[in-house]
């Protein structure tokens, strides 16, 4: 008679064995335990009283600061509702006027100064943070900045030249 390798009773519709040999060669791996942070403290699994210092130092007891609301312009409100109890009606509000988008005399700051005034702020930046110790952390951002204002400050140069030479004929044949 043969027997089964699947347990003790043999034969079909036995158990199937509670141990097997390992298919391959390699050690079985074993589970790493797990590492629990105590980073807060639990709770008991029973419910206990808490102490009054344990109850106290959350923020449940802290109140929350006044934030007052945005608050109106009395005295605009003032003379309002004088000028409606004088004349019976309301101040027609100022209609807005309309703003053309060329305002002429006003210097529009030229781009290249901007961008210059940028980097002039930058490198401020990064000696205030050199002077607070900080300055390995800043030193290659800033750095990379600068080099892209510096690369603008090329393209707007270019622009600059190619629409000075694009003048420079037309002054000649005056």
């Amino acid at each position: 008679m043969e027997t089964s390798s699947r347990g003790p009773a043999g034969g079909e519709g036995a158990a199937l064995p509670l141990t097997c040999n390992p298919t391959s060669s390699a050690l079985p791996s074993l589970p790493k335990p797990k590492v629990v942070k105590n980073s807060t403290t639990r709770t008991p699994a029973k419910p206990l009283r808490r102490s009054a210092d344990n109850c106290s130092s959350g923020d449940n007891y802290t109140r929350e600061r006044f934030r007052p609301s945005a608050t109106r312009d009395l005295e605009k409100e003032k003379r309002r509702l004088q000028n409606i109890l004088a004349t019976g009606q309301e101040e027609p509000r100022p209609s807005p006027r309309n703003i053309s988008l060329d305002q002429g005399p006003e210097e529009e700051r030229d781009r290249f100064q901007e961008v210059l005034g940028e980097i002039e702020e930058r490198r401020g930046f990064l000696e205030e943070m050199t002077a607070l110790g900080k300055g390995k952390q800043y030193h290659n951002i800033i750095n990379t900045e600068i080099s892209q204002k510096i690369h603008e400050l090329e393209v707007i140069d270019k622009a600059r030249s190619a629409e000075l030479r694009t003048m420079m004929p037309e002054k000649k044949t005056e």
